[in-house]
């Protein structure tokens, strides 16, 4: 069962590049169902977004470290005893490609390669 706020999300994502050149084609496929559907166009846009590189975001993480970065985090130094380890607990933000989106679009494709989808989409090679 696939959710309705990921749905939500993947078909706007895809609507953003329906737009585009290159969607012309599915209006003339056939489809067995919904998710058969689905799964084209977010092929056809996953393609072209990988091509253009993923977006990434700042995600903030907190982690013990012997060396220092970011923030130190005292309070939760001095409660955790990381002082003892010659460690400190630090916040600091990342950059990284697990951003909620790229998340929300892997979500969505594990889920559609569960569902009823004909075996042909379901190949990886054919992206």
């Amino acid at each position: 069962m696939i959710k309705i706020q990921n749905i939500y999300y993947m078909l706007a994502y895809a609507y953003q590049v329906l737009n585009e050149h290159g969607y012309k084609s599915i209006a003339t496929e056939e489809f067995e169902n919904t998710a058969d559907l689905c799964s084209a166009i977010l092929a056809r846009g996953l393609s072209t977004q990988i091509k253009r590189g993923l977006g990434k975001e700042y995600i903030p993480k907190t982690e013990t470290l012997s060396s220092l970065r970011g923030k130190i985090d005292i309070s939760d130094s001095i409660k955790s005893q990381t002082l003892l380890r010659r460690q400190m607990v630090c916040t600091y933000d990342e950059f990284s490609i697990n951003s909620y989106m790229n998340r929300i679009i892997k979500t969505t494709v594990l889920l559609l390669l569960k569902s009823d989808i004909s075996p042909k989409r379901k190949n990886l090679r054919n992206f």
